[in-house]
C-alpha cells in the first residue's frame, strides 16, 4: 500500500480527537484523555502504526482473514477508565 506518512499521522491525531472528544459519552473522564500533543512519543507512534495497519485492512482486496484481526484481543489490560 504506498499511502503517505504525514496522511497517516494526520488520521491518527484526527482519530485520536475524535476518541477523545467521545471520552465523556461512555463514562471516561475528559482528564484521563490527554490531547495529542501531550501524548508520550511512543504512544503516538503506537497510534501511527495501528492507524496504518487499520488502513491496510480497510484496503485489502483479499477474503479471510486480514492484518488487524489477528491483534482484536491483545492489549486491553491496564486500562484506567475502561475506554
Amino acid at each position: 500500500m504506498s499511502v503517505n506518512v504525514d496522511r497517516i499521522e494526520g488520521f491518527a491525531e484526527l482519530f485520536h480527537h475524535y476518541y477523545t472528544a467521545l471520552a465523556s459519552d461512555f463514562g471516561c473522564a475528559p482528564s484521563q484523555q490527554p490531547e495529542w500533543s501531550e501524548l508520550e512519543r511512543n504512544e503516538r507512534k503506537r497510534l501511527i502504526a495501528a492507524t496504518r495497519l487499520a488502513l491496510m485492512d480497510a484496503t485489502s482486496q483479499t477474503q479471510g482473514e486480514t492484518a488487524g484481526r489477528a491483534f482484536a484481543n491483545h492489549g486491553t489490560e491496564g486500562r484506567e477508565c475502561g475506554c
